[in-house]
């Protein structure tokens, strides 16, 4: 009698596991929204000096408005010879990296061009960490 209570919970604890595997096994193949950034060791900071901001050299980011097609952003993008570095489209978040010497106004200056475009909601320097108050 005991043996059979014995195996029946092994069994139940066998049964427990083949499932648990067989969920992780599913939720790994499951297509996720989640973007990850690309792996970058070669980009350059610069501080910015009114602000004490560490900014990305040379790279931007944007947000566009839903009805802004990648195609339009690519248009956008061609104008400055830059290049497209992240992108999630469900958001209209862009990341654009751009040509020319590390320069805190050139980023600014690269922050206004893209502000000024129809369809941008919203652009900003990408920065690397926020002054110490």
């Amino acid at each position: 009698m005991m043996l059979k209570r014995t195996l029946k919970i092994f069994l139940l604890i066998l049964a427990f596991v083949a499932i648990g595997s067989i969920v992780i096994f599913l939720m790994a193949k499951r297509p996720t929204n989640q973007y990850q950034a690309p792996q970058q060791s070669n980009f350059k900071l610069i501080k910015d000096p009114k602000t004490g901001v560490e900014l990305v050299c040379n790279q931007i980011g944007i947000i566009t408005d839903k009805d802004v097609s990648k195609s339009t952003v690519e248009k956008y993008v061609n104008e400055i010879k830059g290049k497209i570095i992240l992108e999630v489209p469900e958001t209209g978040t862009y990341s654009i990296s751009f040509p020319g010497e590390c320069d805190v106004q050139a980023i600014y200056n690269m922050v206004n061009f893209f502000k000024n475009k129809s369809g941008v909601h919203r652009a900003y320097p990408e920065y690397l960490s926020h002054p110490s108050s």
